[in-house]
């Protein structure tokens, strides 16, 4: 339901957006890397010894599901290490003293 408020819905909302769970989402991201991977490496081996068109464009696909997995992974990573050195750096003062 769209709009609807409970909290089901703002839990999830608050956990999709941007700089909430960013460890939990890049672990996602990285399992999914994994699976990939291991799907990667079936279809290419298998591929090797059969020689079947379908198995060469599942790797492909695999492949290029491997670098979009990294590069998200990578970016909730980066996300978490921006906001620890955000909140490490102490307020600037405005006094201008």
């Amino acid at each position: 339901m769209y709009g609807c408020h409970n909290e089901r819905v703002v839990w999830v909302e608050e956990f999709v957006s941007q700089g909430h769970a960013e460890p939990v989402k890049g672990a996602f991201h990285g399992l999914a890397a994994v699976v990939c991977g291991l799907m990667f490496a079936y279809n290419t081996t298998a591929w090797l010894f059969r020689r079947e068109p379908h198995l060469a464009l599942n790797a492909i696909v695999y492949g290029t599901a491997i670098l979009y997995e990294g590069v998200q992974t990578h970016r909730h990573v980066a996300a978490r290490a921006r906001a620890g050195r955000d909140e490490a750096q102490p307020p600037a003062d405005e006094t201008g003293a």
